[in-house]
Parts: C-alpha cells; structure tokens; sequence
C-alpha cells in the first residue's frame, strides 16, 4: 500500500477548524500520510505524529482553489487518523543480563542480602532431598 507524505508547515483556519490542504493532483495513492510542522510559542510541535486518511475519503472534502490554479482538499485535522506507533515502539524486560543477554532470574539468599543472579549464567542449583 503506497502513500504520498504530505509537509505542512501550519494548518489553515476554516470556519473556526483547523484544516490542512492537501494538493488534488497529488492523491495518486492509496494513502496520504500528513506531517504538520506547526509549533507553539514555546516551540512544541502542536501536531507531532503522523496523520494518514486514504485517498479515496480524502476526495470527498471540499476544494479551494488557491495561487496559480492548484487545487486542495481542505480537510479538518480532527478527521485524521493517528498512525499506530505500536509497530514502531519495541518491548523491553524489566531486566536483561549484561554477560547473555538472559531475560530469567533467581534470587540467591547470601549474608542477609538478596541478589539477583541470571539462569543462564548461574545455573540454580539443585535443592538437596
């Protein structure tokens, strides 16, 4: 599934909505992905994910004809959809050892203190019948 990106350096007020334009001659994929550049006063990014829309709803929002004849859809920023970033966010354990890279731990009970000792470096030993 292609998508065409789209960099927005502020959206546009619309009737009291904030709306982004996106460029009729450019919907040529299945997706749109839109970045907005806008920052606060303090400098934060107002918008900092990606917003993606397939093409085909894109199509159905108003057209404003601007400078030179281009055409934009202006779509409001509300009916935008975040990108999931659960793909791009890896998993990690509580704890790793730094020699294996094991992820399974024991507690070993040595002069009133607990230690934390890996499986696989430090084999439990067996309980005595």
């Amino acid at each position: 599934m292609a998508a065409n990106r789209f960099e927005i350096a502020a959206p546009k007020w619309n009737g009291g909505k904030r709306c982004v334009g996106l460029n009729a001659d450019r919907l040529n994929c299945d997706m749109v992905e839109v970045d907005i550049q806008y920052r606060d006063k303090t400098g934060n990014r107002v918008f900092p994910g990606l917003l993606n829309m397939s093409s085909t709803k894109v199509k159905t929002y108003p057209v404003q004809v601007v400078g030179g004849g281009v055409k934009l859809h202006m779509v409001p920023i509300a009916d935008l959809t975040e990108q999931s970033i659960k793909s791009q966010v890896v998993t990690k354990p509580a704890k790793v050892c730094h020699a294996c890279g094991g992820q399974e731990f024991w507690v070993r009970l040595g002069l009133g203190e607990e230690e934390e000792l890996c499986c696989r470096c430090h084999p439990k030993p067996r309980e005595e019948v």
